[in-house]
Order: C-alpha cells, then structure tokens, then sequence
C-alpha cells in the first residue's frame, strides 16, 4: 500500500459512517431482540409448565380434599349416631333407677309391719294373724314377696349394669371419634389451606403469563420495526461493499472488539474545535492514554497491510481484516510485524513507551469500513480499555 492511498485514507470524507453505524446498530439490536425473544419464550414455556404442574396438584388436592370432606361427614355421622345411642342408654338408665325406686319403695311397703321402732310391729301381725301358724304362713309370705321383689331389683341392677358398661364402651368409641374428627377436620383445613396458597400462586403465574407475552409482543414489535429499518439501509449498504458485506466477520463483531490498548479515551471520534482556529476539524479515530506496559494489540484477524512512518502520526502499522475492514494503529515507538503478515485478535503488533519523559504517551487507533471512517468506540467493548 503506498503513501498516497495512506492519506487518502487518513483524510477522506466520513458521509456514510452514520449508514454503517446504522446497519450494523440494527443488526446488532435485532440479534439482541432474537436472543431476549427466546429467552423470554423459554421463561413462558417454564410458566406454563409451571401453571400445569399446579393444575395437576390442586386437581389432585381437590381430589384430596373431597376424600377428606367424606370422612368428616361420614364420622360426623357416625359420631351423632353414638351420641343418640348414649343418650338412649342415659334414658334406660334413668328408667331402670326408676323402676329399682318403686320396687324399693314396694319392699319397704310391704315390710311396714316389720319394721317398726316402736314395737308394735308384733301386736300388728298377732291382729292380724289367728293363730301361730297363720302367723308363720303370713311372715313366709312376706318373706317370698321380699325375695322376689328383690330378685327384680337384682335383675334390673344386672341390666343398668349392663347398660352402663355399654355407655361406658360409647363414651370411649365417642371420645375416639371426635379425637378423629378433629384430626380430619385439621387435615381438611390444612389441605383447604394448601390449595389456597396453590391458587394464589397459580394466580402470581397467570399474571407473569400474560406480562411476558405482552413483552414478549413489545419485542416483536421492536424486531420488526429495526428490521423493516435494516431492510431499507440494507441494499445502500450492499450498493457501497456488495451483498457480503453484512456477512462480515468483523461487522457482525460491533461492539464486542478488544481494545488495542489499555487506557483511557482522551480525544474522540467527531468534530473537535480547535484554539485560534475559526471552526473545527474532525477526529476519524480515538486517542487512548496509555496506562500500562504500553503494548499494543490487534483488536481482530487479519493481515497487515502498512508498516511506516507517517508526518503527524508517527509510526504506522494498518491490518486489512476482509475486504471491508481496516484498523489503524499510529504512534508506536515499536514496531513487531512486517508487511502481510498474518496476525490474531489481541496479538501484539507494537511498543509504545510509556517511559519517555515530558510526553504522555498515547495511541492514535481508527477503524475504517474501505474508505470511510467509523467511530471506534461504538465497535469495542464498552469500558473496556481502561484499569479503573
């Protein structure tokens, strides 16, 4: 490459750096919407799932809680039935205490002329008796009506006795039964309670649901409106470097360039003022403060294509990357590769000496698409090139 076309280079016009700037922003913003769509399609597909995971378990703990609500009823049921079957037994029970009373009071009835504390008991009996023996016929009598009166009184106890094991044996299947129903009735609201919580959850997913297809839809919109806008650069683009232009390897890397050195931007791309001058100039590159060892890197693949030295910007180096893209590298005090040697993303093509005093050492970087300069900064890693 000879030095006229170096200043060609150095100094041409900068009119279609805003369509390249342009096309390759789309194209960059379109691949990002690409990427956010299906990671954003990828989190619906998990939220529906999700949704149909919860479906199943509050389907299956409806299903639960039916079950458990049959239980409560049935034992409920089953708790009043004992219930009535005790208080059945409670009125036997008073019935028979009834019936011992009246046969008490029988006994005591009929043994009136036997028990006396006055004495007089005798003479009541020899009243009414004859004889001796009608006596002795009387007392036999009295005694056989005691016995039997007694032997009913027996029976009765034998019976309140038997009702009253069988209270005993309902009281404890009623106590039984009610330590079961609270347990059921626990359950049931506990079960009752997991679904609500369920519910409220598949409620939280319904609505990010339809956050992230509304989002979803913004970025479709998005999508289709930077293309429809890439679309109509696209055949300016294509006109200027040909149909693979965009295929470049290069293009497709705007915004994810290493930087060339490590430091920070002291003059930027753009139009500058200048001192006493009446106007400006514009800036087609970047100087960058050198802060470390000063080494400088090739910030892609390529091919260098100039090694010299330049008025005003000192040594050179400039690497071909494919049949679009240049970069330019000015102001080394070293030089490590020779014309059309091939050279790698972040292999070291120069010196510059940071040890030089007086002189705050910098590199002049540009990036060029064929003739037209483009602004560095927009293609390399965003606060990438400084140590802060």
């Amino acid at each position: 490459m000879n030095k006229f076309f170096i200043l060609i280079l150095l100094f041409c016009s900068v009119a279609n750096a805003n369509v390249i700037d342009d096309f390759a922003t789309y194209e960059n913003y379109i691949n990002q919407l690409q990427k956010d769509i299906k990671e954003q399609n990828k989190y619906l597909k998990d939220i529906e799932n999700s949704k149909k995971n919860l479906i199943s378990k509050i389907d299956a703990l409806q299903k639960k809680i039916a079950s458990q609500e049959e239980t409560v009823r049935v034992t409920s049921i089953s708790l009043k039935k004992l219930n009535q079957q005790i208080n059945e037994i409670e009125e036997k029970i008073m019935i028979l205490d009834n019936d011992i009373n009246i046969l008490s009071k029988q006994i005591e009835k009929f043994n009136i002329y036997l028990i006396d504390n006055r004495n007089i008991t005798s003479i009541k009996i020899l009243l009414f008796s004859k004889d001796f023996y009608t006596l002795i016929k009387n007392m036999e009598i009295v005694e056989k009506i005691n016995i039997k009166i007694k032997e009913k009184i027996a029976e009765i106890n034998g019976k309140k006795n038997q009702i009253n094991s069988l209270k005993v044996e309902l009281e404890l299947r009623n106590n039984a039964l009610q330590r079961i129903l609270a347990l059921k009735e626990t359950t049931l609201n506990d079960l009752k309670n997991e679904k609500i919580k369920l519910s409220q959850l598949s409620k939280i997913l319904q609505e990010d649901e339809e956050s992230k297809k509304e989002y979803i839809k913004l970025l479709n919109e998005k999508h289709n409106e930077l293309q429809s806008k890439l679309e109509k650069i696209k055949p300016q683009i294509e006109k200027e470097g040909g149909t693979q232009f965009s295929e470049s390897s290069f293009f497709k890397s705007k915004g994810k360039l290493p930087w060339p050195a490590t430091g920070k931007v002291i003059e930027h791309y753009g139009p500058k003022k200048i001192n006493d001058f009446n106007g400006e100039v514009f800036i087609k590159g970047i100087k960058i403060k050198i802060e470390d060892e000063g080494y400088v890197k090739s910030v892609f693949d390529g091919v260098v294509k100039y090694v010299d030295w330049v008025r005003g910007y000192g040594n050179i180096v400039i690497v071909k990357h494919d049949e679009f893209f240049y970069t330019l590298y000015a102001g080394l005090d070293e030089i490590f590769v020779t014309i059309d040697q091939k050279v790698k993303v972040n292999e070291k093509i120069g010196l510059i000496d940071v040890d030089v005093k007086d002189i705050s050492p910098y590199l002049y970087f540009e990036i060029r698409k064929q003739d037209t300069a483009v602004d560095p900064e927009k293609w390399l890693i965003a606060n990438g090139g400084t140590n802060d």
